[in-house]
């Protein structure tokens, strides 16, 4: 079976950034991806790549859920690149010890 080297999932499109150049920054309204909608995306896709982005629509740190999701995440075997504006990586220091 064909593999990618990557899967970019959105797991929101909220930020606490407002950068004239991204699309969320005009959106009237924020979401974020229920956990069990990526337990289900993840078990879908883990059969084609060992990397997922939680990627560009929103500021990934913000999601409420972000910790269960990128143990989802590696328990099975998927690597998790994020892009991210930064303000936040200081809550997630006990994440990227646990896993780096």
């Amino acid at each position: 079976m064909a593999k990618f080297r990557y899967i970019y999932i959105e797991i929101t499109n909220s930020c606490n950034f407002s950068c004239p150049f991204c699309p969320s920054s005009s959106l009237n309204q924020s979401d974020f991806m229920k956990l069990d909608d990526f337990k289900v995306v993840i078990d879908k896709i883990k059969k084609y790549t060992k990397t997922v982005y939680f990627h560009i629509k929103g500021e990934p740190l913000l999601h409420p859920y972000l910790k269960e999701m990128i143990d989802v995440c590696f328990n099975n075997n998927i690597d998790v690149c994020l892009t991210t504006n930064g303000v936040l990586i200081n809550k997630y220091e006990d994440v990227l010890l646990k896993y780096s």
